[in-house]
């Protein structure tokens, strides 16, 4: 059995908390294999994905978000010498 398992949650407008603070990723991340998590599962909080191809796809997902997330954050364009 795998220590690690794939989870996101079931549904995009839900927040998924993690075991240690923070929110779960809306796209999915790896979790350790903890009561915790496999209660969120049963409880219908989350989703385990276990195919290589859809665990990939969400990742990619998150990355691609990421990187507007970055691009989206505006700059400090104020003056300070004024």
């Amino acid at each position: 059995m795998p220590d690690r398992i794939f989870i996101k949650p079931a549904k995009q407008a839900v927040n998924v908390r993690k075991l240690r603070g923070g929110l779960l990723n809306q796209h999915g991340e790896y979790v350790p294999r903890e009561v915790y998590y496999l209660k969120r599962i049963k409880d219908g909080d989350a989703i385990e994905l276990t195919s290589d191809a859809d665990i990939k796809k969400a990742l990619a997902k998150a990355k691609t978000d990421a990187k507007k997330a970055v691009a989206a954050k505006p700059t400090d364009s104020t003056d300070k010498d004024a």
